[in-house]
């Protein structure tokens, strides 16, 4: 196999069980006051981005013990060297919003925390195979499998954390469920340690 794509899942209920309700206390207070951004988000809420409360938690949760897990897998160096964060921000996709397709540009590895799903009808995340080539042109495939797949999709549940490269192109497909669905999302870089 040539040119793999790592993408990472972990559940985080057992090792850190009151996260998803410290962040849920939080997004269902900032969404009463903020009316958010718009980013991938169509006819969601984005909250801006922040370092503070259970969403800074998150952010050096994964940057001390998920990320280096998803480094060590890929080879890469990080002697001397740790993951930086811009900052994390929420998401929340109420029945009939979705993401479109997009990357996260200027980082290195991005992390998506689930904090309210609702199984199939919320919304799959959906990677897309970032090799145009591989998508432009193939013969009729007879049966989908993770080689010949242009799309790959994942139903997340609570607690669920999934870790991928920046540059892996994905989107959120719409929500049929009647109920909310609440993620929160985070970039990395990779940086020196002074």
């Amino acid at each position: 196999m040539m040119f793999s794509t790592l993408v990472m899942q972990f559940n985080l209920k057992i090792t850190c069980p009151n996260l998803r309700g410290n962040i849920l206390k939080e997004v269902r207070k900032w969404i009463k006051k903020d009316s958010g951004i718009v980013r991938s988000n169509m006819g969601g809420w984005h909250s801006k981005i922040t370092h503070e409360g259970a969403l800074g938690s998150l952010i050096h949760i994964i940057a001390d013990e998920y990320a280096p897990i998803f480094a060590k897998a890929m080879g890469w160096q990080l002697k001397d060297r740790k993951f930086f964060s811009e900052g994390a921000w929420a998401n929340v996709n109420p029945p009939g919003a979705s993401n479109i397709s997009h990357v996260h540009s200027n980082s290195d590895l991005s992390a998506i925390y689930y904090v309210e799903t609702h199984g199939p009808e919320q919304g799959p995340l959906i990677f897309c195979d970032p090799r145009a080539g591989a998508v432009q042109s193939h013969p009729l495939i007879e049966e989908t499998n993770y080689i010949n797949a242009e799309t790959i999709e994942r139903v997340p549940q609570d607690h669920d954390l999934v870790i991928f490269p920046s540059w892996l192109p994905h989107r959120v497909a719409l929500n049929k469920s009647k109920k909310r669905r609440i993620s929160v999302a985070v970039n990395f870089n990779v940086g020196m340690v002074k």
